[in-house]
């Protein structure tokens, strides 16, 4: 779960340089910063884990992401952030937007952060970065408590712990992108 939460921030990176280089390179190094993060711990929390034995595999196959679906939930969930994001920021300003940013982190951050970036520019750059990080950061603390619901504390605390201090690093990272000069 931390490698796919490291995975996660160059998503958000990429989705966002598809629609808008300059918040991209805004949010190029607190993302590149998570992803290394997470990626460091990973590997370590792999290393500590000692042997794996994979035949014991209870994950349920994947499911096909382009089902219709999926793509009607996709497609919801973006039009209600869309006008969630207009009605945020123009009745509560930047502060609706955070909050809008961390209730979106516990259902999906994709439609938000699509949202940020094809409407940014409407926007100050620095507060659809820092609305992005507050998004990332929440749903790492949603991941966290799923990890320590599903996987019990023997084996979830080490990733969840990773989770909590990510999130706490990209809020960190928001606070100074809000903040500077």
């Amino acid at each position: 779960i931390v490698l796919a939460t490291s995975i996660m921030f160059l998503r958000i990176l990429v989705v966002v340089g598809v629609f808008n280089l300059e918040l991209a390179m805004i949010l190029l190094w607190p993302l590149g910063l998570l992803c290394s993060l997470g990626l460091a711990t990973s590997f370590a929390i792999h290393q500590m884990g000692g042997a794996h034995d994979g035949s014991k595999n209870l994950a349920s196959p994947p499911s096909n992401p382009l089902e219709i679906t999926t793509a009607i939930t996709f497609a919801g969930l973006f039009i209600v952030l869309s006008v969630g994001v207009a009605w945020a920021k123009s009745h509560f300003g930047q502060e609706g937007l955070f909050l809008l940013g961390t209730l979106a982190g516990v259902t999906d951050v994709d439609p938000f952060v699509l949202n940020l970036a094809q409407g940014a520019g409407a926007l100050n750059l620095g507060t659809a970065a820092t609305a992005i990080l507050v998004a990332a950061s929440s749903n790492n603390v949603l991941k966290a408590a799923y990890t320590l619901i599903i996987s019990g504390r023997r084996h979830g605390l080490k990733p969840a712990l990773t989770l909590f201090a990510l999130a706490a690093a990209g809020i960190i990272a928001a606070f100074v992108i809000l903040h500077r000069p």
